[in-house]
Order: structure tokens, then sequence, then C-alpha cells
């Protein structure tokens, strides 16, 4: 059976089915990934420990009476693969969610988002209530409202009997900021996209901050596989991007690479990019935590 579906998937002991009578072994992987360090060429590898890719039943003759194509199971591993990526993705944005806070501001994707937050934290320390009235005046209320509600979900705003007003968390992240408007307003949106990065996408399609965490995690993924920082060189980095992700241009690559440069959620030494340790450090204890390969 090994030799059917390659190195890479092989069964396990099979175990008889007392109720069929048939015998079953479950296919397994225990898959190498490469991590090379560009600085050092020092190659770190490390295994992931994938189940039930597929199985192969047999009769008390040792015939196969039914097994998983090798399509099956290979389609099985690398959607495996792809679950780890984007189980990445969200270690990404929830450890760096400031990161693409002031990326989002900077090219004002969440634009309606932005308006409220300030209505909200302009007054420093003063009541502020939001009214139904000046909502339905604003441009696209209806996308505004949608906004209203996902606020009010993460408490940032309040329902009151005419409008909306602060909710604790508001309250929360005010303190924490001093209630300087700016500071308070980033920490906001950064809070929402920690929270709520797959709604804003798939529901609010805000697409625009897709490809910032798609290259930010073409250095985080295989960081977190190797469980410390590496060093990458551009073009390594670039090359990861057209491995795991769509095609992007040089310069595209570049203009992008250099936002999160600017940012700090890379950085350059010595001509090598690096992760940030702090970011990184909240993200592996997240992959210690809640990582699922074998759902």
């Amino acid at each position: 059976m090994a030799e059917n579906y390659g190195d890479l998937i092989t069964a396990d002991k099979a175990i008889r089915d007392k109720k069929t009578g048939l015998w079953e072994a479950r296919l397994n992987s225990v898959y190498p990934r490469l991590i090379e360090d560009a600085k050092t060429q020092d190659i770190i590898v490390r295994f992931l420990s994938l189940k039930d890719l597929g199985s192969v039943r047999l009769n008390d003759r040792l015939e196969v009476t039914e097994a998983s194509t090798n399509k099956e199971a290979e389609g099985q591993l690398a959607s495996r693969l792809d679950l780890w990526k984007k189980q990445s993705e969200m270690f990404v944005v929830s450890a760096s969610s400031d990161v693409f806070a002031r990326i989002a501001e900077s090219i004002h994707v969440l634009n309606p988002l932005k308006l409220i937050l300030e209505q909200l934290s302009k007054k420093k320390g003063v009541d502020v209530e939001l009214l139904d009235v000046e909502i339905d005046e604003q441009g696209r209320p209806v996308r505004i409202r949608q906004y209203m509600d996902l606020l009010e979900e993460l408490g940032i705003v309040r329902r009151t009997k005419n409008g909306y007003t602060y909710g604790n968390t508001f309250t929360g992240l005010a303190e924490e900021t001093h209630y300087d408007a700016r500071r308070l307003k980033t920490s906001l949106i950064s809070y929402v996209i920690k929270q709520k990065y797959p709604v804003l996408r798939q529901v609010f399609e805000i697409t625009q901050l897709e490809p910032f965490v798609h290259l930010d995690n073409c250095y985080y993924w295989p960081a977190l596989e190797a469980e410390k920082l590496v060093r990458s060189t551009r073009s390594g980095l670039y090359q990861r991007q057209l491995e795991y992700y769509d095609w992007i241009s040089t310069w595209d690559f570049d203009s992008k690479l250099g936002d999160l440069l600017d940012e700090g959620a890379l950085e350059e030494e010595n001509g090598y990019i690096r992760g940030n340790s702090g970011y990184f450090d909240t993200m592996l204890g997240m992959k210690y935590k809640s990582l699922e390969l074998n759902p």
C-alpha cells in the first residue's frame, strides 16, 4: 500500500471492524518541511503530522475492497497544507493588526468605519451620541449601519433609543490611548481588523489588505514552521509569493514590502529580511495554543 501512495503517504496498522468483518487502515503523512536561513544557509527540517487523508479497506483474505485513490489522498494532503497556511495568515493578522490598521488608514480602505470612529473619538471625555437621523444623512447610510452593527457586536458602540453611544470596548481602548484621538482611532481600527478580518474580507468585501497579509505571511509561515526567526532575501520572499499566492509584479511587490517594513511588520538587516520578534512571539504562542491540522 505504501508503494501505491508514494513515500509521503503511508497506511496505519489495519483494524478490524467487528460489525462488517472488514479491516481498515487510515492513511497518514509525516510531511517534511524544509526552511532555509538565507544568511547562514542552514536548513531547518520540521515535520507535520497529517492524519486521516483517506482509508483502505480489506477483507479477511487481505484483498482490497475499497480504497481512497492516490489523487484523493494527495488532494487531502494539499488541503491540510492550505489549511495551515490560512491559519498562519490569521496568526499574522491577529498579532500585527496595528500594522494593517495603519496601512488601512493610509490607503483609505475602511473609510466608512474611519468616519464613524472619528465622530466617536473626536470629543475627549464627552458623551457622544450618533443619532439615527445623522446616519441617514450620510453617504451610503446602509453601509454605515452595517458597520454600526459590527461595532455593536464588538462592544465598541452601544445602542441607545435614538442612535448609538460608546460601548465598553471603546471606553477601554480610550483609556489605554489616554484619549488621544488619532491613537484611539488607529487602535479601534486595529481591534476591528484583529477580531473581524474574515468578516471584513467576505461580508464587506474589503480585499485591499489581503495582498499585504499574504506577503507578510510569505515570511512568517516558514518562520512559524521553523519556530524561530530566519532571514530571507528579497528575491527569496518574492519567489515564495509566487509559489504560495497569486502572481504579483516586482514593482508592486517592492511597494508592499516597503510598506510592511515601514510599519514594522518586517525588518531589514544587512540586506536580509527578518521578522519582528514581538509579533513573532505572539504568533508562535497562537500556534502552540490553537493550530489545528487535523480537523
